[in-house]
């Protein structure tokens, strides 16, 4: 529902100063033109709904008035609307925003204190805060103004929930938000994130999916380019990306899910121009794969020591390069690890599994397995200890078999 306001069509004063101001913008007399007396007619009708309709088709010729101007025309504008009734006030609303979005990054800050105005006016549940904040987004992206709209972002899926706004709505959101945020460097990462929101609305609708399948392409680029991206599994299994089976961008993309560092020298070797011809950089992608093929090597030597040797055969790497990629796939948060370098050897304490497969599944399983008996088995031995020295009964049973 929108929010309640007093009531602006009492002695119409405010209506009627409008009326006269959209006269004038249409070179009219101010009190005698056209417009103005078809507002009169309309209010001695008792046609609020009328006059409402009429001021909000032309409020596009607001955005001419003088900066000073704008903003307080804007406000007086969205108390009126307040006043419709309330199954009209989102079609009101609509209609108002549509040629703020729609027109240049020219004073732009107005505009974006306007749609927040506007925004901001409604309860937190009325279904049109979706069109106004579309808005929002399409203003700040034409701006160049996106960090605006970024720390909104986290809330967005509660909000979309709250406006009741479903199927293409939700899904031309996403895609409108990762197109502006694609826009700056500053926000490739998040621009990504929200194309995977875009695509995952296709999940379950193959033959739509089939449609998407130039975004599909670019959330693959994207992917493999980003520094910051390194698990690729969520990606890899939505519908619209599956679509792409027969291509070479998920043959190489399903290296960067699951393969070697040599899997992706053969793909190199295979398709020689494809790298470049699809925007990617060799070496960031050489490198990206360097990280994720040691971060597997680590994952099936967990609590255990790889020789220095073995990484650099994996990395295909010198030695003495080899403490600075293990350092490097640290700081990418892949790994935990130590180095020996007196014994030439990597302690692995944790890594991340690039794909969780039945046999990851197994491996924890077991390890879970091991730790409960271990546990048991010091519990044991302190509970045995307790009875020597007159503490009591033991505390096996808090381990169950």
């Amino acid at each position: 529902m929108p929010s309640k306001s007093v009531s602006f069509f009492s002695g119409n004063a405010s209506v009627l100063e409008l009326a006269s101001w959209f006269a004038v913008s249409k070179g009219q007399n101010a009190k005698e033109g056209e417009f103005y007396k078809t507002t009169t007619e309309l209010l001695a009708q008792e046609n609020h709904t009328g006059v409402l309709s009429l001021f909000a088709k032309e409020s596009g010729a607001m955005l001419e008035a003088e900066e000073k101007d704008m903003e307080a025309l804007y406000n007086l504008m969205i108390a009126l609307i307040h006043d419709a009734k309330p199954e009209e006030v989102a079609g009101l609303s609509a209609t108002i925003v549509k040629p703020i979005m729609e027109s240049s990054a020219e004073h732009a800050h107005v505009k974006l204190r306007i749609l927040s105005n506007l925004y901001n006016s409604f309860d937190a549940t009325f279904s049109g805060r979706y069109e106004v904040f579309t808005a929002i987004v399409a203003v700040a992206g034409k701006a160049d103004e996106m960090e605006i709209v970024v720390p909104q972002l986290a809330a967005l899926d509660s909000w979309i929930a709250e406006w009741g706004v479903t199927g293409n709505k939700s899904r031309a959101l996403y895609l409108l938000i990762s197109e502006q945020l694609e826009k700056s460097e500053n926000f490739k990462r998040e621009a990504y994130e929200f194309l995977l929101k875009y695509l995952s609305t296709f999940d379950g609708d193959s033959k739509a999916a089939a449609a998407a399948k130039d975004h599909a392409l670019r959330a693959i680029k994207s992917a493999i380019s980003i520094p910051t991206v390194l698990a690729f599994d969520e990606l890899h299994k939505l519908d619209a990306v599956q679509a792409l089976k027969s291509t070479k961008n998920f043959e190489l993309l399903t290296i960067f899910l699951e393969g070697s560092l040599k899997q992706y020298h053969d793909f190199v070797k295979a398709n020689p121009k494809f790298i470049a011809e699809n925007g990617l950089s060799e070496e960031d992608c050489q490198s990206k794969m360097r990280l994720l093929s040691f971060a597997s090597l680590a994952a099936s030597n967990v609590q255990g020591e790889v020789p220095y040797a073995t990484i650099a055969s994996a990395l295909d790497v010198s030695i003495d390069d080899v403490e600075v990629w293990v350092i490097n796939t640290i700081r990418a948060g892949l790994v935990d690890a130590k180095m020996n370098q007196l014994k030439q050897t990597v302690v692995v304490s944790r890594s991340v599994h690039r794909v969780f497969t039945d046999a990851e599944w197994k491996t924890l399983q077991a390890r879970l397995e091991a730790w409960r008996v271990n546990l048991k088995e010091v519990l044991t031995v302190v509970g045995n200890a307790k009875l020597i020295n007159g503490g009591g009964a033991t505390v096996e049973a808090v381990v169950q078999q």
